[in-house]
């Protein structure tokens, strides 16, 4: 886990997410003493065919469900 980051780390990571699409998310968190340590992780959103995927499984889903309590 890592608490405290070098000046060129942190220069790599702005870099990297300053690129269209990246975030910086928390992968791994703990507390001790008061003091927070962060592994951070780089992470690249849905593409537009990934989120058409995703909502065509959840309509597809939502049907399924009406379907069932109409059913009963």
């Amino acid at each position: 886990m890592g608490l405290l980051l070098h000046r060129r780390q942190i220069a790599q990571l702005q870099r990297r997410i300053n690129q269209k699409g990246k975030s910086l998310i928390p992968l791994a968190m703990c507390f001790h003493r008061g003091w927070a340590k962060v592994e951070p992780g780089l992470a690249e959103g849905k593409k537009n065919y990934d989120k058409r995927e995703s909502l065509r499984k959840k309509d597809h889903q939502r049907d399924m469900q009406r379907a069932m309590r109409r059913g009963r």
